[in-house]
Order: structure tokens, then C-alpha cells, then sequence
């Protein structure tokens, strides 16, 4: 995988890396800066998880803010699912196991 960050141009970029990918992950965190512009740009690009959502590309969204941003959104429905706390994700995405789950194998 490879980060992006959300900018004036970076839009464009996005949509055809997503275009290729089975599975989007929305990682956290969010920084609204006092502009519009960046509103503006959020809100368009969780119009595009949510195109590539029902166009069969699984959209996660990871982290307080994103789930706060999501849930302000019209769109919250469509990016599933959405984890509130990110630490959990990231320590499944290194390999780690997490004691509730390897508590429910017992």
C-alpha cells in the first residue's frame, strides 16, 4: 500500500489507485484545517469511497476522526465498516494477534 494525502490535485490520484484495489482502508487521522477547501475535498472523497463501495470495493474507514467525519456525512452508510479506535487494526495489520480474539480460539 501506499499513503496519499488529500490536496487540490491528489483527488484525481486517488480515484485511479482505487480503481485497481478490492479493498480501500480510510486510515486516520483527519486534520481540518479552518478552510473550506479541505471540508470541501473530504466530503468528495467519501463521495468516491462510497461510488467505489457499491461498485464492489470494500471502503473501511479507521480512527476517531474519520468515524467522527463519517458520522457527520451523509455517506457514513456507505463506507463500511467503521472502527472507531485504530490501535486494534494496527496491530492486526503488523502481524499481531489481539488477546480478545486468540482469548475466543480457547
Amino acid at each position: 500500500w501506499r499513503p496519499v494525502e488529500i490536496g487540490p490535485e491528489s483527488l484525481t490520484e486517488i480515484v485511479s489507485v482505487l480503481k485497481e484495489c478490492k479493498t480501500a482502508l480510510w486510515i486516520g487521522p483527519i486534520k481540518l484545517w479552518p478552510s473550506n477547501h479541505q471540508y470541501c475535498r473530504l466530503l468528495h472523497f467519501t463521495r468516491i469511497l462510497s461510488q467505489f463501495n457499491a461498485s464492489g470495493c470494500n471502503s473501511i474507514a479507521i480512527g476517531k476522526e474519520a468515524y467522527d467525519f463519517l458520522k457527520e456525512t451523509s455517506y457514513s452508510c456507505s463506507v463500511h465498516p467503521i472502527f472507531q479506535n485504530g490501535a486494534a487494526v494496527w496491530e492486526l495489520l503488523k502481524g499481531n494477534t489481539l488477546a480478545g480474539v486468540a482469548a475466543l480460539d480457547r
